[in-house]
């Protein structure tokens, strides 16, 4: 009957919560009111097109983005492969990186292909992360994870195929 239907994400949004400076600079967008409507904007986007795009108008208003900035761009692809791998929360600090799974335990993401993938990346790469279940709260954990690039990196791994499409990357003009 529902054969048709797209299946519904086990997942509607991933928080992250990290001690990395990912953010517009005062000095890149002086208006503060112009910067929340920025951060606003950025929330919204659903794909890598939007991103670019988002990216591109950055680049033509205020010229090349710096280093933080590029990195709160990249926080939200890293949401998405998050999502799409079916973690809650993300927490990026002290160079460690831990992903919250689906926090229902009866919920069929566990029964599912994108777990399934998930559990042979941990018996096939045993040197690369390690789960956990402490207090009914299943992680992801990930060592020597010190930006947001190597958390899309580590996460990727975990299904190449099943993240690719969310991780085209334009060529970008940066700022030191």
């Amino acid at each position: 009957l529902f054969k048709d239907e797209p299946a519904k994400p086990f997942v509607e949004d991933c928080q992250i919560d990290t001690d990395l400076e990912i953010l517009l600079p005062d000095q890149y967008v002086n208006a503060i009111a112009e910067r929340l409507a920025l951060y606003r904007e950025l929330d919204n986007l659903e794909n890598a097109e939007q991103l670019a795009g988002f990216e591109s108008r950055l680049i033509d208003r205020f010229g090349p983005i710096p280093e933080q900035g590029i990195q709160l761009l990249e926080t939200i692809r890293l949401r998405w492969v998050a999502k799409a791998l079916g973690f809650e929360k993300l927490i990026l600090k002290h160079n460690t990186l831990v992903g919250y799974f689906v926090s229902d335990p009866e919920s069929d993401y566990y029964q599912g292909a994108g777990f399934a993938l998930i559990l042979n990346f941990i018996k096939t790469h045993p040197q690369k992360a390690v789960m956990r279940q402490k207090n009914e709260k299943l992680t992801l954990r990930f060592e020597n994870v010190r930006t947001i690039t190597e958390a899309i990196s580590s996460l990727a791994d975990i299904s190449p195929d099943r993240t690719r499409p969310l991780l085209l990357v334009p060529e970008r003009e940066t700022v030191e």
